[in-house]
């Protein structure tokens, strides 16, 4: 088979590029028998890519836009190499584009937690995801709230959607040494066993609400640990620092910025415990990250995030803090359930793998070609 993937997505630093570079890396390497045209930028990174003589970059020059991008350079690539399936890991897929056509829908943010989501982001997926999810012969979406959030815009009946649940790298259940793990903290100048948020600083990750909920139990409990938020600013930064300012917590709570993939495992194995309270998510990928590093983790009660967890995590209600404030006091004070949930955290998160992924996404192009 033949396969053409739009990997544009590669120079994202947030989930969905993560997802690009695990999907590519997988594909490559379990399907030797098949082969995989890579179309991006010309100057996109590649070098984590497996060697293999099963695939081949191609660079395209013309538009910085991406949609004129996706519309004239790659579109015509496309086109010129003729393949079996086209795949877009990132909600578009170009009109003009002949190919039998396959893209992935990560969530509806854009459309129902506008609010949340960059000015730049809601334009042009409003715009191209409709239409790329009626163009594409099949859908893959990260969860089923995902895939019936695309069932209830009336893009795509439920008949031609596949739930594809994301993985989890292999690296993350491993033991971090020591002597990394040091080398870590020192350099984030931080202690073992704090409060971990980690992902992008955004309206829609909900953050206010676990910064007044720990803001609750620090005046509860005698000691607690400090609140380390580790993620990219992308509209939520200013508002965080006032309310930590106006809740005397300054010293109490740590930003730490955008976290680089060859820190990530260090810096959640050295968390106490781990909190993602979203509005509204697709999947998740940080809390299942966090339970393979054998880190309990509480998620909010919404979206997708109780699908991804399942009964090996709590799901507070973020309705108001005091809700999560007692989520984070019990995985604090009961050794016990921290305990048990770490165990059970570790393997549920090992039914998610990105080789299940490949083969499930592979199953998805062989389905449209035969």
């Amino acid at each position: 088979m033949k396969v053409a993937l739009n990997v544009r997505s590669f120079e994202n630093r947030g989930g969905i590029g993560r997802y690009a570079r695990a999907l590519a890396q997988n594909l490559i390497a379990h399907y030797p028998n098949d082969f995989f045209y890579l179309f991006s930028n010309s100057d996109t990174d590649i070098s984590f890519l497996p060697p293999g003589k099963n695939w081949k970059f191609v660079p395209l020059g013309g538009f910085s836009n991406r949609l004129l991008w996706e519309r004239y350079s790659l579109a015509k690539a496309v086109n010129d190499l003729k393949p079996d399936i086209f795949h877009n890991p990132d909600y578009t897929v170009p009109h003009r584009i002949k190919a039998p056509c396959v893209v992935t829908v990560h969530d509806l943010s854009f459309k129902y937690f506008p609010g949340g989501v960059s000015l730049k982001a809601r334009v042009l997926y409003n715009a191209l995801t409709p239409q790329s999810v009626r163009k594409a012969r099949l859908v893959i979406a990260d969860s089923k709230f995902t895939k019936n959030e695309i069932i209830r815009a009336g893009w795509k009946s439920k008949s031609d959607i596949r739930v594809v649940h994301p993985g989890v790298n292999d690296t993350y259940f491993d033991q971090v040494p020591d002597d990394e793990l040091n080398l870590v903290m020192k350099e984030y100048e931080l202690e073992p066993g704090y409060i971990l948020y980690l992902g992008a600083l955004d309206k829609r990750k909900n953050i206010t609400t676990l910064v007044q909920a720990y803001s609750q139990m620090k005046y509860k409990l005698k000691k607690v640990p400090r609140l380390v938020l580790a993620g990219e600013d992308i509209g939520a930064g200013s508002e965080i620092t006032s309310l930590v300012l106006q809740l005397g917590i300054g010293d109490d709570v740590k930003r730490i910025g955008y976290i680089p993939p060859e820190r990530l495992k260090a810096i959640y194995s050295c968390a106490r415990i781990f909190v993602f309270p979203s509005h509204y998510e697709g999947f998740g990928l940080p809390p299942l990250e966090a339970m393979a590093c054998g880190v309990p983790v509480i998620v909010s009660d919404k979206a997708s995030l109780p699908e991804v967890v399942g009964d090996a995590g709590i799901c507070a209600s973020i309705d108001t803090a005091e809700g999560l404030a007692e989520s984070m006091e019990l995985l604090l004070t009961d050794k016990e359930t921290h305990s048990e949930l770490s165990r059970k955290g570790k393997i549920r998160a090992k039914t998610f793998t990105w080789r299940k992924v490949a083969d499930e996404i592979m199953d998805v192009y062989k389905e449209i070609v035969e």
